[in-house]
């Protein structure tokens, strides 16, 4: 007798067989799946280095082969995200070096271990998110033991780290991947065996609103992922630094550039040499105003564009900035750019490949507790070292200097002084080469300069219809109580106000005493009308910054106000 279950229709036979084949097929996938990702887990924890330093060709270097590859393998993933899959299974190496020309020689006090590293995220974390991120930053670094700053913005990670053990380091840049796999892409780099003193003593989880600031927060900037320069790796940024017709632009501030900087070979077989530019910033809000200036642009016409910064953090924004003017600035489309390259990782990666300095003269300033570095081979505890002679001078004697000590500032525009142990010991206070250069002889007067460079720039982006303004920002709360304040007390009034943000509703400006003291709150028609209020926060109105911000009612007093409706 045939049991119940038996069928003799053949259909139904090929089908149970067929059905499964795939359930084998699909536990043998999951079995195989759990494996990578049980051994993806546990690298780092059983390997002292847990992924060997390679070296990373550009996207644009890839053959068409490896792309091909890549596609295909990214398109068998299953996940929701097959490229988040793909960057789980690939993630960017990590890149290494050691203070030390013989690390196996080093004595005990050469134990600690930096980390620099910085991921940009887009589109930008909500507040929420926002919030997780901060606290997963500090949780993650206090139990790893690490020392150190966090930037931490709705935009991303901005970090510099010491840790005494390399271990709980690479632990940390494994756990930081298992909480947001957007770190799968980020280029962790490790400088090993520096002295114990260069530790940094404590953490402090910084929250900002740009990862660098270029006043270019939210809207106002341009998407990385749409228009960031093509990244180099040392190797291919070293070959075009040789190549004629290109110019080299240091982001970095002028009194890191001062001590040491990129110079390209003076000549080539054909067209003109290379040419270094020091923009002379003493912060990265002039970069925008900079790149705009008439005169930059004669510089840029017809040019292949070189970028390149301590990091790497402060080209992505600023290559970004030039292509997104490229596309949409008619100006700067007819200058006929021949493309925007960036070194990838930065100065501190191409020391790494090119211990022996390559094509830079001079020191590295960085913002860690060495102060600034020179390539492994011109190091001056290196036995076997040449270092150079310094390329800079002290501000106050001139003799030649390139160490920056103590916390010495210009005193006109504050930024950090080079002095040498002499006059640094005499307290001598001289002003920076740029304040002497720009005839700048008070914070007043640099401060005049600097904001009507800003009122330029705006004025001409806007004309040309080329600047990104914010548009919103997030209101969860639906608050429609603002507080203002930084307004100009001698010409501000309600109608000059009610031009510059449309649908305020009630109005109070002045103190008990009947007075106007540059500050005060409104009342808005809606939460949207709230929200794009906010994000002009920083406009100038009547030659002033405006500062607004979300401010709801604590109950405690009638709001709004009898009388105040406008």
């Amino acid at each position: 007798m045939k049991d119940d279950t038996d069928s003799s229709d053949p259909a139904e036979k090929a089908k149970k067989k067929k059905d499964k084949k795939e359930k084998k097929k699909k536990e043998k996938k999951a079995k195989k799946d759990k494996k990578k990702e049980h051994k993806r887990k546990n690298h780092s924890s059983e390997n002292e280095t847990p992924l060997k330093r390679q070296r990373c060709e550009p996207e644009s270097s890839c053959t068409e082969k490896e792309v091909s590859t890549r596609t295909h393998t990214q398109q068998e993933e299953t996940t929701a995200d097959p490229l988040a899959q793909y960057n789980r299974n690939n993630p960017r190496p990590l890149a290494e070096s050691s203070s030390l020309l013989k690390p196996e020689d080093k004595d005990t006090d050469r134990c600690v271990t930096l980390l620099l590293f910085y991921q940009y995220v887009e589109p930008v974390w909500n507040e929420e998110q926002y919030q997780e991120a901060l606290r997963t930053a500090e949780t993650l670094a206090t139990s790893h033991k690490l020392s150190g700053r966090m930037r931490v913005a709705r935009e991303g990670f901005n970090c510099t780290l010491t840790s005494k053990n390399r271990t709980d380091m690479y632990n940390f840049c494994q756990a930081l991947r298992d909480w947001n796999d957007v770190f799968y892409k980020t280029e962790f780099k490790f400088t090993h065996d520096l002295p114990s003193a260069q530790a940094f003593p404590q953490l402090k989880v910084i929250p900002v609103v740009e990862l660098v600031h270029y006043g270019l927060e939210g809207r106002k900037a341009p998407p990385i992922a749409q228009y960031s320069g093509v990244h180099l790796e040392p190797t291919h940024y070293h070959q075009k630094l040789a190549e004629p017709n290109t110019v080299v632009i240091d982001v970095r501030n002028h009194y890191e550039a001062v001590i040491g900087h990129f110079q390209p070979p003076a000549a080539t077989e054909s067209g003109e040499a290379p040419k270094y530019i020091d923009p002379k910033m003493r912060k990265s809000t002039e970069f925008p105003a900079w790149l705009d200036n008439p005169e930059t642009q004669k510089e840029l016409k017809g040019k292949q564009v070189l970028m390149f910064c301590t990091g790497g953090i402060r080209c992505e924004r600023a290559s970004a900035l030039l292509k997104y003017k490229m596309a949409t600035d008619p100006v700067v489309k007819d200058l006929g750019i021949k493309g925007v390259y960036q070194l990838q990782g930065g100065i501190d990666k191409y020391f790494k490949e090119f211990p022996d300095g390559g094509y830079w003269k001079g020191k590295n300033y960085v913002f860690d507790k060495r102060f600034s570095h020179a390539p492994l081979l011109k190091e001056e505890h290196v036995p076997e070292a040449k270092p150079d002679a310094p390329i800079s001078s002290c501000e106050s004697c001139g003799k030649p200097w390139d160490k920056f000590r103590g916390k010495q500032r210009c005193y006109t525009c504050g930024v950090p002084s080079l002095v040498c142990r002499d006059c640094l010991e005499s307290k001598t206070k001289p002003r920076c080469d740029l304040c002497v250069a720009q005839n700048i002889t008070s914070k007043r007067e640099w401060r005049e300069k600097e904001q009507r460079e800003i009122d330029e720039y705006e004025k001409r982006s806007k004309a040309r219809g080329v600047l990104l303004a914010a548009s919103h920002t997030e209101n969860p709360n639906n608050v429609t109580r603002l507080f203002l304040k930084n307004m100009c007390r001698k010409n501000m009034t309600d109608a000059i106000l009610l031009d510059f943000l449309p649908g305020i509703t009630h109005l109070v400006w002045k103190n008990r005493a009947g007075e106007f003291t540059g500050q005060g709150w409104v009342e808005m028609e809606s939460p949207e009308a709230a929200a794009a209020a906010v994000a002009r926060t920083g406009e100038v109105v009547l030659g002033r910054a405006l500062h607004i911000k979300f401010d709801p009612p604590d109950g405690k007093d009638v709001w709004p106000p009898p009388h105040s409706k406008v």
